[in-house]
């Protein structure tokens, strides 16, 4: 018994260890997929976009990023909390939103920090979190 209790007392923290050391990203597949339902519903968006998680970030100048002639969502999870994942989600969800609308057109200043669209993605975003956070507080947990 001794053992076995030792041994689940330190399985997380070593497996912590192992996934930094290896520059794994271990995140709760679960709620990232709850939340992806969540903000669906609330932005009332259908399933005709597309959730890439990546490690590497080579090919993304930000922590996040929508295609909008894909309809695909590119977020970066390496060394990030499943909460500052999900917010990205969210926000890039919002520019999915935007595009279905017919408010994006491609534009470089739709892009730009302070601009309306980056504004409101930004708002919606955290508010999504908020409300998925307050469903699902271990979504704060690191």
């Amino acid at each position: 018994d001794y053992v076995l209790t030792e041994f689940f007392i330190k399985l997380p923290e070593v497996v912590k260890n192992l996934s930094e050391e290896k520059n794994i990203s271990i995140m709760n597949e679960g709620v990232i997929d709850d939340f992806i339902e969540f903000a669906k519903s609330e932005l009332s968006l259908g399933d005709d976009f597309k959730v890439n998680l990546v490690d590497n970030g080579d090919d993304l100048d930000t922590l996040g990023n929508y295609n909008m002639d894909k309809n695909t969502l590119t977020i970066l999870t390496k060394n990030r909390a499943d909460v500052d994942v999900i917010r990205s989600i969210g926000h890039e969800m919002v520019h999915h939103q935007q595009n279905s609308r017919g408010d994006l057109r491609g534009n470089p200043e739709e892009g730009e920090t302070g601009s309306p669209w980056e504004d409101e993605a930004n708002a919606k975003a955290g508010s999504l979190v908020r409300k998925f956070g307050e469903m699902n507080s271990d979504i704060y947990d690191l």
